[in-house]
């Protein structure tokens, strides 16, 4: 409210006082004086402050107060005193409030203290605050003065001001300022770059920074402001120079080349050759680049490669296309392949073998003249550079027309000391001692004249024998039988051969062969094999087929070994017919064989079970001849073509049991001491030692002799049936 001051009253007659000045803020003017009359009140109030209204001039009597100004309208004056001057002036009206940020809370206050609302860029502030004007490419914001983005081409500082772009304050279009890192420029457009000039002692990454030298690493290395580059396999990054260098430790398996890179072994070549990280260099012609070194080898040599060196191929050293030259063997020459071989010229005195080398002439190498190098056969020697037959060669045979040697002889080839082979005449044979000789084997169906064999058809009483025993005369009361091969009596027999009545025979026989190892027992007195009749045969050779005829077996005792043969168990009886002979014939020819064991296997009486030797010659299961032979089988009990007195062997030692062999008959009894023997097993048991007795024997013809049991088994009994059928 404004505030009054009571204004004096003028007594009458006084003159008018001099206004009252104004009252200061907040003090109130004074009213005037009036030396005479009552001093007429004093001006109005100064003008208050912008809330105190200044206080009325003070009155003398009679006066009124003058009012007070307020804040904005100038005191009035004091009314004039009653019987007194005139009243006092109005006082002047209160003073102009100032700019301040009561008066001016959105603006600034300028030199003349008016209020700048709003700010601008001439005159820029805020709650009062003095007005302040913003620089070139500023502008007013909220009463504060910022860069002007539109109109700086340069950059804003955070204080605000736009300046030039430089290294240390980069950036354009008003953007905010920003010092570039080391190693960087600020570009004409503003921005941080990596430069050759800026990064001199490092590389610039991707990314615009500058990797110095010594932050580098093997996956970013460069220099003088280059990009950054990883470094290849086989270097690291020298962090001193910023280079990507190779040494011993980053390429031990290769050699470092002019431009720092490791070359591997693989990749090397013979321009860039080298090891365990050193400087790769040049090989010399010839040589090329072989596990890190230089040597002399493949296509790059024509020649041979001798201490890496390449040469041209000689005997000396021999070898193509770089390949490692060899010094050849004596007597060889290295061809243009390069190939150590043997050739004429290399090896006129020898033969060349398989392998290139020369050979002296032998029997394993045998050739002349640098021909190619033969074996010899067994048998054969070299001679002169060929292969030959000689004595020294084929001592133990004989030599064909071919130059072969023949060793064993045989039938054909007959000869020995490296002679000449001859052919043995039919019915003959060669022995050990390389001669044609007629002996059982080769003359089964007939009988020897010195080295002639002489067949049953062909024979006469003064030559006749079969199983290729020595041919013999027979007496004057025999004749020769020339379908058996033995002497029969003339006066008995009536030319038909000798048979007995009674004797076993078959013209619808059987056949099979046999031979000892099939299951013939062994030992009992015997070295090897032993048969039911008690003779100890022997076997020797080998063979297939369903009649072997690499086999050959032989008994003792017999006149027909080695024909001989098995008869059926069940007519057997206890061996009654052991010893007896049986002629047999089939497919045109015949044999006669020796019976010396029992068959349990053959299925019927009238089958006969024979040798090898006997089958072989009767053709049984040769070629494609059955070995079962069932029928076109003829056989008949005959006279045994003996010759010499009966022999009697004990049973496995004991003078008790007796065998009797070697008979022209089967024996039917006997009787030796007193005692008469009973026939088992094929042996005759007199229940006794009987040896050194006198024995009477009768055979199954009624034929009876008297001899004597021999002391020891395998003797003599000094008699012999006579060879006479009844």
């Amino acid at each position: 409210m404004l505030a009054l001051a009571a204004g004096c009253v003028g007594q009458s007659g006084d003159s008018a006082g001099t206004p009252g000045a104004g009252g200061s803020n907040p003090t109130p003017g004074a009213g005037g004086s009036n030396p005479t009359a009552g001093a007429g009140g004093s001006s109005g109030g100064a003008a208050g402050s912008t809330s105190t209204a200044g206080a009325g001039g003070s009155s003398v009597a009679g006066n009124a107060a003058g009012r007070g100004g307020s804040a904005t309208t100038a005191g009035t004056g004091g009314a004039a005193g009653t019987g007194g001057a005139a009243g006092g002036a109005s006082g002047a009206g209160g003073s102009t409030p100032s700019c301040s940020a009561t008066t001016c809370p959105n603006g600034c206050c300028d030199q003349n203290g008016q209020c700048i609302n709003p700010p601008t860029a001439a005159a820029c502030g805020t709650a009062g605050a003095s007005c302040a004007a913003c620089a070139p490419s500023q502008t007013c914001t909220n009463g504060a003065c910022t860069c002007d983005r539109a109109s700086c081409s340069g950059c804003c500082t955070a204080a605000g001001a736009c300046v030039p772009s430089t290294d240390q304050t980069c950036g354009s279009a008003g953007g905010a300022c920003a010092a570039c890192a080391a190693g960087q420029t600020c570009d004409a457009t503003g921005k941080c770059v990596c430069t050759p000039a800026s990064c001199a002692n490092g590389c610039c990454q991707t990314n615009g920074a500058c990797l110095a030298h010594a932050a580098q690493s093997m996956t970013a290395c460069g220099t003088a402001g280059a990009a950054c580059a990883a470094c290849a396999t086989g270097q690291t990054c020298d962090t001193a120079a910023g280079k990507c260098a190779c040494n011993p430790t980053t390429c031990p398996n290769g050699c470092c080349d002019s431009q720092g890179k490791c070359v591997a072994q693989s990749a090397q070549s013979s321009t860039a050759c080298g090891s365990g990280g050193n400087a790769c260099g040049m090989c010399a012609a010839g040589q090329t680049c072989t596990g890190g070194a230089c040597s002399c080898g493949t296509m790059s040599c024509a020649g041979c490669c001798m201490n890496g060196s390449c040469v041209t191929a000689s005997a000396s050293a021999c070898g193509a296309n770089g390949g490692q030259c060899v010094a050849c063997g004596a007597n060889q020459a290295c061809s243009a392949q390069g190939a150590c071989v043997c050739t004429p010229a290399s090896c006129p005195n020898g033969c060349c073998d398989s392998t290139g080398q020369c050979r002296t002439s032998s029997a394993g190498t045998c050739g002349t003249n640098g021909a190619a190098c033969a074996a010899c056969a067994t048998g054969q020697t070299c001679v002169s550079g060929a292969c030959a037959c000689n004595a020294s060669s084929c001592a133990g045979g004989c030599c064909d027309s071919n130059k072969q040697c023949h060793a064993p002889p045989t039938a054909t080839t007959c000869g020995t000391n490296g002679g000449a082979c001859t052919a043995c005449a039919s019915g003959t044979t060669c022995s050990s001692g390389g001669a044609c000789v007629c002996n059982a084997t080769s003359c089964p169906n007939g009988c020897c004249n010195g080295t002639t064999c002489v067949a049953t058809a062909s024979q006469s009483n003064g030559q006749c024998g079969t199983a290729g025993a020595a041919c013999a005369a027979c007496s004057a009361s025999q004749r020769c039988d020339n379908t058996a091969g033995r002497c029969v009596a003339t006066t008995t027999d009536g030319g038909t051969g000798c048979t007995w009545s009674g004797g076993p025979g078959s013209n619808s026989g059987e056949l099979t062969c046999y031979w000892f190892s099939q299951g013939t027992a062994t030992g009992m007195g015997c070295p090897t094999y032993k048969t039911y009749c008690g003779y100890c045969g022997t076997q020797s050779g080998s063979g297939g087929g369903l009649c072997p005829s690499g086999i050959t077996e032989t008994v003792p005792n017999t006149a027909t070994s080695p024909y001989f043969a098995a008869f059926p168990s069940g007519t057997f009886g206890a061996g009654k017919y052991c010893g007896m002979c049986v002629q047999v014939s089939w497919m045109g020819k015949s044999i006669i064989a020796t019976i010396v064991d029992a068959c349990a296997t053959c299925p019927t009486s009238n089958h006969i079970d024979l040798s090898l030797s006997a089958a072989v010659a009767l053709g049984l299961g040769q070629g494609n001849n059955t070995g079962d032979a069932t029928s076109g089988v003829a056989w008949q009990a005959v006279a045994c073509p003996a010759s010499g007195n009966i022999v009697g062997l004990y049973n496995n030692g004991y003078a008790g049991q007796i065998y009797f062999q070697n008979v022209v008959f089967p024996v039917a009894s006997a009787v030796a001491g007193g005692h008469t023997a009973t026939q088992m097993f094929g042996y005759w048991d007199f229940g006794t030692p009987v040896g050194g007795q006198s024995v009477t024997l009768t055979d199954t013809l009624g034929h009876s002799i008297t001899g004597t049991i021999p002391s020891s088994s395998g003797g003599s009994v000094g008699a012999q049936f006579p060879m006479v059928c009844q």
